[in-house]
């Protein structure tokens, strides 16, 4: 059974070429959220699901616009029936 959440590429390198992190899986649908959060639990990142078509994509910068730091993260998915799926993101700068 698929995962409700993948995330592509993980770990996130820029220097590998990777310029995009995607977010994809059947749960992903139009009114869920992505919520990514650091370390400290601080959330640094809130990406709304205003269409449906099983994926988002997220450039890896917080609400200022800056590139986060190297490091693991947490993202939840929540869908709009209120099932929540977590997961960790690596990202090596």
């Amino acid at each position: 059974m698929p995962k409700a959440v993948q995330v592509n590429p993980n770990p996130y390198v820029p220097v590998r070429g990777h310029d995009i992190i995607t977010f994809f899986g059947e749960k992903i649908i139009e009114g869920s959220e992505i919520n990514i959060y650091n370390q400290a639990g601080e959330q640094i990142k809130k990406i709304k699901i205003n269409y449906t078509n099983n994926s988002v994509k997220w450039n890896a910068k917080n609400y200022e616009g800056n590139k986060v730091a190297s490091g693991i993260y947490i993202y939840t998915l929540e869908t709009p029936a209120g099932s929540i799926y977590k997961g960790k993101l690596g990202i090596i700068r």
